[in-house]
């Protein structure tokens, strides 16, 4: 999902920094106001953000616990596994 982020995001700013003429946050928000354009622009570039600084560290904190544990459900015969 991260990548989808990075995908769009990396298609808005060119956007905002177009739309608005800097990518200053003040003057984004302030052109948010009267321009859907770069209200939705501003909003990819926000939920990547918040991605990006609150749902990213968490996954890869659940990758580190699932390298670091052992391979327990990987050795499970195929058979236990009713298929």
């Amino acid at each position: 999902m991260a990548w989808m982020h990075l995908q769009r995001v990396t298609t808005a700013v060119p956007k905002l920094e177009k739309l608005v003429g800097s990518l200053d946050p003040r003057d984004r928000k302030e052109k948010a106001k009267t321009n859907r354009q770069v209200a939705f622009y501003e909003g990819v570039f926000c939920t990547a953000r918040f991605f990006i600084n609150s749902e990213l560290p968490v996954t890869m904190g659940k990758f580190d616990a699932i390298a670091a544990s052992d391979d327990a459900a990987m050795k499970i015969p195929e058979a236990s596994l009713g298929t």
